[in-house]
């Protein structure tokens, strides 16, 4: 009898992947470290419908432009997030910042604009944040805000360590392209968009509560969020 293989499986391996690698298996990883590889591997970016878009011909400067106005979003959230976790890590006896006062315009969204008007000078920047885009932000913001901090951080870590490939992938294809010099400033954007202040290590911090078998499977469970959530970030990037 011939067995049925689903053709998205087939086109990209993390989906067959996904259904036989539940977040809660993830728990007999020994390390965190080991439970962050297994994830990468299951989350391959470069499968991604949006890569996959991105380096055909069909894909233009200005739409790739385009495409990437709505991660200015994604950065904000980010470094919201990141701010939520390292205060409460910091000051554990201090109540979490209201999401009304760390939801404000941060410099990393800032630079990132400057970045893609240097890129295409007319592409509109003030298209507003989408109705899924904005509940998937304050799904992260709010899981930072509301869940222990081990949690938060291996969230916030797992993202991180994904957007390090991620990251890589568009300034190889922006450079084969040729939409930018090698010099310019989109290139440090793309490298440092998600790296708020690297000498406080979210994977760092996350390892600590790894260690607890009471906290591990819920760590494991936020690494899985975190990968998911950038994935669909990339789907909503995807343009229709």
């Amino acid at each position: 009898m011939l067995k049925f293989v689903d053709p998205v499986v087939a086109m990209f391996p993390w989906q067959g992947k996904l259904t036989g690698a539940a977040w809660n298996d993830l728990s007999h990883c020994a390390t965190l470290q080991a439970a962050v590889e297994q994830v990468a591997e299951i989350y391959e970016f470069k499968w991604h419908p949006y890569f996959i878009w991105m380096r055909s011909h069909s894909a233009t400067q200005t739409q790739f432009v385009q495409s990437q106005v709505p991660f200015q979003y994604a950065i904000e959230t980010f470094a919201d997030a990141y701010t939520a976790v390292f205060e409460r890590a910091e000051c554990p006896t201090v109540p979490a910042v209201p999401a009304s006062i760390i939801a404000t315009i941060n410099p990393p969204r800032l630079a990132f604009q400057r970045c893609l008007q240097g890129l295409a000078p007319r592409v509109n920047l003030s298209t507003a944040c989408s109705i899924g885009q904005a509940a998937a932000n304050r799904q992260v913001l709010n899981h930072c805000l509301t869940q222990p901090i081990g949690a938060g951080a291996a969230m916030l870590g797992m993202i991180e360590y994904l957007y390090v490939d991620v990251s890589a992938t568009l300034a190889q294809v922006i450079q084969h392209r040729g939409w930018a010099h090698q010099d310019s400033d989109f290139y440090c954007m793309i490298h440092e968009a998600l790296e708020i202040d690297r000498s406080r290590d979210l994977l760092t911090l996350a390892s600590a509560h790894w260690l607890v078998p009471e906290t591990r499977e819920q760590s494991a469970r936020s690494l899985m969020l975190g990968a998911q959530y950038l994935w669909d970030l990339y789907d909503g990037l995807y343009p229709e």
